[in-house]
């Protein structure tokens, strides 16, 4: 896993898929581990993110995983192409 604490958690904030107040619980978690393994790991344990929502975070890919962008990306594609979705 190549990702430091603070990339894990920008790309995280980025993605959307946690509220606020979850993502302001997270510094307490962070604090209790001594690397980003670990605090992946108490992060699916505790159900706040899936492994596969964890695997796509890492990965650069969290955008995709939040029903408001998915949401937004097909009424600016119906939009933009005229399909009814």
């Amino acid at each position: 896993m190549a990702v430091d604490f603070k990339t894990f958690l920008q790309r995280l904030f980025d993605s959307g898929i946690l509220t606020e107040q979850n993502f302001n619980a997270l510094e307490q978690k962070k604090i209790r581990h001594q690397n980003v393994e670990s605090f992946i790991q108490d992060l699916i344990e505790s159900k706040l993110l899936t492994k596969f929502q964890a695997e796509q975070i890492i990965a650069g890919k969290g955008e995709s995983l939040s029903f408001w962008q998915v949401h937004h990306s097909r009424k600016t594609w119906s939009r933009w192409y005229g399909a009814g979705l």
